[in-house]
């Protein structure tokens, strides 16, 4: 056995030795896999306000002289953000559909939108009851996503979903059980409402409900920050060492 290590065992033997050290070890240990599990399952967080990191947005504002209504195919709507994005809706009756466009649309108790937005999606559902509107990022996936949106209350949920390239279901979210858009009698009003992720696992993001409608829609490939759980965690973590180098000097 060489000079070096033999040494080595040597001084893993000496270090182990002292009990303090071997508990703080231990508990480290534990601390570290806890808070990457956490890392790891902590992946989705309803987005309530526009907090990406420099997003894309798509304003639709190349809609608000050529209106797309009641279409079927997906049409393309990041031209002007230099992506490969499309919408598409569903179903597809013929009565009902998408559209893009910027004329007026009525929300019931919510207002109504109007040409004052310059451009929107929406999906009329009077027939069908749910409309879904289909964002598709074809480029590569994204990592959080989000939209101005509103919708008619009163008829259904109202869900933001994410779904992986192979059409999984990610995460989804009912809006009206967790963060309600209330804008009574109001123009042009909503509320940002998205899905955001720490890796870049999104390739489709959808809007489902009655009548629903988006405007500035916002992805990034950039992860959110942190839940402040895991920050908090993490911060006890770095507690801990401290403590424990502090009580292995003071022997």
């Amino acid at each position: 056995m060489g000079k070096h290590k033999l040494a080595y065992y040597i001084s893993l033997a000496i270090f182990f030795r002292d009990d303090v050290m071997r508990k703080f070890l231990s508990v480290s240990v534990m601390v570290f896999f806890i808070f990457i599990f956490l890392i790891s399952t902590a992946n989705a967080t309803l987005l309530t306000s526009n907090i990406l990191n420099d997003p894309s947005v798509i304003d639709f504002s190349q809609f608000s002289e050529n209106q797309y209504s009641q279409f079927q195919d997906p049409v393309q709507v990041g031209d002007l953000v230099g992506f490969d994005v499309t919408i598409s809706g569903q179903p597809f009756t013929g009565s009902d559909g998408a559209y893009l466009w910027n004329s007026n649309w009525g929300l019931i108790d919510n207002g109504s939108w109007n040409s004052g937005r310059n451009g929107y999606a929406g999906f009329d559902a009077r027939q069908t009851g749910t409309g879904t509107l289909m964002f598709s990022f074809n480029n590569s996936p994204i990592s959080s996503v989000g939209a101005f949106i509103n919708d008619a209350p009163g008829h259904g949920d109202l869900l933001v979903s994410a779904y992986d390239a192979d059409m999984n279901l990610l995460e989804s979210y009912d809006i009206w059980d967790l963060a309600p858009i209330s804008t009574p009698g109001m123009l042009n009003a909503g509320g940002f409402r998205g899905i955001g992720l720490e890796t870049a696992l999104i390739s489709h993001f959808s809007i489902t409900g009655y009548i629903p409608v988006a405007d500035d829609l916002a992805f990034t490939t950039t992860p959110i920050p942190e839940p402040a759980t895991i920050i908090l965690f993490g911060t006890g973590l770095l507690c801990l060492a401290g403590l424990g180098r502090k009580k292995f000097r003071n022997r």
